[in-house]
């Protein structure tokens, strides 16, 4: 026979209390109701049926006892919760970290669950809740941005959508309430008809802790009437600024911003007679500018960047675009990148701007461009999606392949069809990487004889996979391959391979190289584009 179930000591004793508890204070009840008694008939029968109805429920004896009864027990049940439960005992530290993975709407629910949580989420606003994500209905976080604002945390608006009228009153004054903690303000004007006056009083505040603006607005809202300057001329801490499509003539109000650094443009004509020209050369401390062009003839002139500027990305509609750039002062900035916003760059956009003497290159090959990296300490070029053509383009070979000492290559799966070109010679390279994407299953290494490619002072060879999917290659195959790279030297220095499987062994490849080593892993493609 099962044994009898029994409520745990502490809990059998709580509840002990708890009931009696109860039943006391039901005796005080009905004491009370007795002594009252004749009074509460008098009362009752003077109030219409009605009013009886209507009137609220009192307390029976029964239901006194249980409201009782459930109370204590939700205090004993968070009292062991806290004391027993694991999740009480992670250090609010920790829960913090945790809560920063989610979103915010995310964050919220979980600061709900219980108190640990809830506890642990306000120890830690400026962790949890001083980045706000995009929304058109910033208005609701009012309460949000007042307890921030209490606290002196700088916030980050990262999208206020202005889509309503009567919503983007409410979020006008409610930035304006709040500009002086804004660190981060990135306005999206979607609609024309909204009420630019509101925007612009909004604007025209104090702005102590603002960093990073951004602005994109409809393009038939046009420019906002201010009656001060944007942000009352103070702003000390605003460094970066980005316009999008349709806003780029509100830079010149940002020219007495002497703190800011870094510029973002689209939709740029590179017309030399546009006034971003003249502007941007105002801005003392300049020192990074990314622009997107707008297409479009770019007409007669010079275009000159400010002398402080050491980085420069631009994208462009056309290629005939950046002509009117100043040559010799982009040769100076030490960081320059370009790239077509669709389709292909050819040799003429790129070769103005290849300065010589560059002694690392990087290049991502697939079927019909290729994207390459020119580098020496401090100053690099990178070019995207350049047409595969241009190879053909002597100044741009005898500038990059043709003049490196150290090359790495990176095949796309696509890139097979390139074995077909017949090129000159990397006359200059010693240090070779070849990363191929995948292999073939039937002949792994048939992609190495590189015929549109010889290296005659080759050195060293480093040849691996730049996906997961690792191959197995045969170490005699390789032996009878990798001469045709066509170097002079009877035997490399070091032959270098990263994440391939050697079958039968690694020995037979001695007869080619001094020195063999295997490494695990893969080589990872670099996103040219960033700053790595």
């Amino acid at each position: 026979m099962s044994a009898t179930l029994a409520l745990p000591l502490e809990c059998n004793t709580t509840l002990y209390l708890s009931v009696k508890l109860a039943c006391s204070a039901a005796s005080e009840l009905l004491q009370a109701r007795a002594t009252v008694g004749s009074c509460a008939a008098d009362t009752q029968r003077s109030v219409g049926a009605a009013a009886a109805e209507d009137a609220p429920l009192q307390p029976t004896v029964f239901s006194l006892v249980l409201q009782t009864v459930w109370a204590a027990l939700q205090d004993y049940a968070r009292e062991q919760n806290e004391a027993h439960s694991l999740v009480s005992r992670v250090p609010p530290e920790v829960l913090c970290s945790i809560f920063s993975y989610l979103s915010l709407g995310e964050r919220i629910s979980a600061s709900h669950v219980c108190h640990s949580w809830r506890n642990a989420s306000l120890a830690f606003p400026a962790n949890l809740w001083s980045s706000i994500p995009s929304t058109s209905r910033l208005n609701v976080m009012g309460p949000l941005l007042a307890r921030t604002a209490a606290l002196d945390i700088p916030v980050d608006l990262m999208g206020v959508h202005l889509d309503d009228y009567s919503r983007a009153v409410q979020i006008s004054d409610l930035l304006k309430s709040h500009m002086h903690h804004i660190r981060t303000l990135r306005i999206s004007i979607d609609d024309s008809m909204l009420p630019g006056g509101e925007i612009a009083i909004a604007l025209e505040t104090r702005a102590p802790m603002l960093e990073h603006f951004f602005l994109k607005n409809d393009p038939d809202f046009g420019l906002l009437s201010f009656q001060k300057a944007i942000f009352c001329g103070d702003a000390p801490r605003l460094r970066q600024i980005e316009l999008g499509p349709y806003a780029t003539s509100w830079l010149s109000y940002f020219v007495r911003f002497r703190s800011i650094t870094f510029i973002s443009l689209v939709h740029v004509s590179t017309q030399p007679s546009n006034a971003v020209w003249f502007a941007l050369p105002k801005f003392t401390n300049l020192q990074s500018l990314e622009l997107a062009t707008l297409g479009g003839s770019p007409g007669r002139g010079r275009i000159r960047l400010p002398f402080t500027l050491n980085r420069l990305r631009i994208r462009v509609v056309d290629a005939e675009e950046l002509s009117p750039f100043d040559v010799v002062r982009v040769g100076t900035i030490a960081s320059v990148r370009i790239a077509p916003i669709e389709g292909t760059l050819p040799a003429t956009g790129v070769e103005q701007f290849l300065p010589r003497d560059l002694c690392t290159t990087t290049a991502i090959f697939s079927a019909s461009s290729f994207c390459f990296r020119l580098r020496q300490a401090a100053l690099d070029r990178v070019f995207l999606e350049v047409n595969t053509e241009a190879l053909f383009s002597v100044p741009l070979w005898e500038l990059t392949f043709g003049s490196v000492m150290s090359l790495t290559l990176y095949m796309s799966k696509d890139s097979g069809t390139l074995l077909e070109l017949h090129l000159p010679p990397c006359s200059n390279v010693e240090h070779l990487v070849l990363a191929y994407a995948s292999w073939p299953t039937d002949y792994p290494t048939n992609e190495l004889t590189l015929i549109w490619m010889t290296f005659p002072r080759l050195r060293t060879l480093s040849l691996g996979a730049s996906s997961e999917n690792l191959p197995a290659m045969s170490s005699d195959a390789l032996t009878s391959i990798i001469p045709r790279l066509r170097y002079t030297a009877p035997k490399l220095e070091v032959l270098r391979l990263r994440g391939i499987v050697l079958r039968p062994s690694s020995a037979a490849l001695y007869t080619v190289a001094d020195a063999v080593l295997l490494e695990e892993g893969y080589y990872t493609v670099p996103d040219l584009w960033e700053d790595n």
